[in-house]
């Protein structure tokens, strides 16, 4: 497709440190996405990535209640010299389309698109992909679909398959809750028998099959009280088998991850209640030279200095992304290094 970049405003002031540039990207038939370009204020950067979102409907700000965690991020990123696009979800604040009917693909195709961009932009410098939780499933996925990339920086990002997270997600979240034991595994029945018919053709699937569960003794309680989660029964059946949904439940970046031909950062706080870090981590330490994996203390799933790490608490935290993270990322991608690897370490 061919790519135009049309830069809507320059918000830079003289003696800013960093510039944004309002651009739109066509990425579908009749489908532009809007983002921001932030770079530094004076002179090329020495790197530019693509910083890749959460799950879920997000702006490019990756806006959680008062914080904006990659808008304050990005003019961090500007200020030690390198460039960032972020930008709003298909359907989501100015972007054309709809998030639900996005699969997993079209995420990755989108951020081809957005890389074609800061490639056209910025031809001499160093490309590449930071993606937080699913965003850094879509990296590795897009870094071999999109042409060279020459780093990736994986954030709190799930690396088992989608059924595997889930039912370790439900499993953490029964930990926690003051309800009897009984009431616990009769819970996780459910909670498992819902993610085997939505993930199911029918007859095992299904709309009816889905309902089923639903109007079940947990009924909505079945899934997280998300923003963007319906209520209802039948709003939640038709979220469960939407693209976006199936996407999460046949997430999978086990071949991804396993043909990365591109040094890696990995970042994972302790405290992250959404998937589990540790064992993520492990895979990517397995996954052969080339990955710089690290464990943070006292760090939540969008890696903020947390007390419990429960999503309830983000927004209430006194301020974004760690500066630990911050000066770790900024540091690792400045290091000289070989563009390529063998990502088996033979």
């Amino acid at each position: 497709m061919m790519m135009a970049l049309a830069v809507a405003a320059m918000l830079w002031q003289p003696g800013s440190p960093r510039s944004d540039s309002t651009i739109r990207i066509p990425v579908a038939p009749g489908v532009e996405l809007a983002g921001t370009i932030t770079e530094p204020g004076s002179g090329a950067p020495e790197a530019v990535a693509v910083l890749i979102s959460v799950a879920g409907p997000d702006d490019r700000h990756l806006s959680i209640g008062p914080h904006r965690l990659f808008g304050a991020w990005a003019d961090e990123l500007a200020v030690a010299g390198i460039a960032t696009l972020r930008t709003d979800d298909r359907g989501v604040g100015a972007s054309g389309g709809d998030w639900r009917q996005t699969t997993f693909a079209d995420r990755a195709s989108d951020l081809c698109a957005g890389l074609r961009t800061l490639r056209a932009r910025f031809p001499n410098v160093r490309p590449g992909l930071i993606g937080m939780s699913e965003g850094g499933g879509l990296a590795l996925r897009a870094a071999a679909q999109c042409g060279p990339v020459k780093f990736l920086v994986l954030l709190s990002t799930p690396l088992r398959p989608g059924g595997v997270e889930l039912a370790a997600q439900v499993d953490r979240l029964l930990a926690l809750a003051p309800v009897p034991e009984s009431t616990k595994v009769a819970f996780k029945a459910e909670a498992s028998r819902l993610t085997r018919v939505a993930g199911a053709p029918p007859p095992v699937g299904g709309r009816d099959s889905v309902l089923a569960v639903l109007r079940g003794p947990f009924g909505p309680n079945l899934l997280p009280p998300f923003r963007f989660v319906p209520r209802d029964p039948e709003g939640q059946a038709a979220f469960l088998l939407s693209p976006w949904y199936q996407s999460q439940l046949h997430y999978d970046v086990t071949a991804d991850l396993a043909a990365r031909q591109v040094p890696v950062l990995g970042i994972y706080g302790r405290l992250d209640r959404n998937i589990e870090p540790e064992p993520n981590a492990e895979v990517l330490r397995a996954s052969g030279a080339g990955a710089s994996v690290h464990l943070l203390d006292s760090l939540n799933h969008v890696l903020q200095e947390a007390r419990t790490g429960l999503p309830d608490e983000y927004p209430r935290l006194p301020r974004g992304i760690a500066p630990a993270v911050t000066r770790l990322v900024i540091d690792w991608i400045l290091r000289p290094r070989s563009d390529s690897l063998n990502p088996r370490g033979h």
